[in-house]
């Protein structure tokens, strides 16, 4: 297990590094692969400190992930999820920096509490841009939780049943009427 640890971590170990692994081994009796694993998907996110290597360890056993089956299983649905968040990230034009903690709990929410697809989320996406103008995500959070409550789950089914209505979200709050706006300018004649 040290060994096998030094190699993925690829500097030497420290005592504070084997005292760690050892007392999560012989204390929470996690098996020395479940142990490798969680060791790897640290390091994989970047994190070779062993207090992050450690919350995970404990982490995984407070969920029962115990076995080598249960941590693949957990490993493939990591992956998925951040696969389809980094997806959504894509779809709001966030690249450049790490989502704050409210935007993971709303994207979390709409892909594993509603396990909206994409394309809704999409629909929801342009929705917003179109009532209020930007990427307000607590908008878009407001449409997908209404959506959620009628038990709308696809594109097309919104789209029959829900139109183009508009949300309110406390955020976004606008000081104009964009109804009235749009009703103003459709009486506008032409100059033709």
């Amino acid at each position: 297990l040290l060994s096998t640890m030094e190699q993925i971590m690829e500097r030497p170990l420290t005592s504070t590094d084997m005292k760690t692994i050892t007392h999560i081994y012989e204390y929470y009796r996690l098996p020395a692969d479940v142990i490798v694993m969680a060791i790897q998907y640290s390091v994989k996110n970047g994190k070779k400190d062993i207090r992050y290597i450690e919350k995970v360890c404990i982490s995984w056993y407070d969920q029962g992930i115990t076995t080598h089956t249960a941590a693949e299983t957990f490993l493939k649905h990591s992956a998925e999820y951040h696969a389809k968040e980094g997806q959504v990230k894509k779809l709001l034009g966030i690249a450049d920096r790490k989502l704050i903690p409210s935007e993971e709990k709303w994207i979390r929410t709409w892909l594993e509490e509603y396990q909206f697809s994409l394309d809704v989320l999409q629909l929801a996406y342009e929705r917003t841009v179109k009532n209020t103008g930007k990427a307000a995500m607590a908008y878009m959070n407001k449409i997908l939780s209404n959506w959620n409550e009628k038990g709308y789950r696809t594109v097309r089914e919104i789209n029959q049943k829900d139109g183009g209505k508009k949300y309110q979200a406390s955020d976004t709050e606008q000081s104009y009427d964009i109804d009235l706006l749009d009703r103003y300018w459709d009486n506008v004649p032409t100059l033709d």
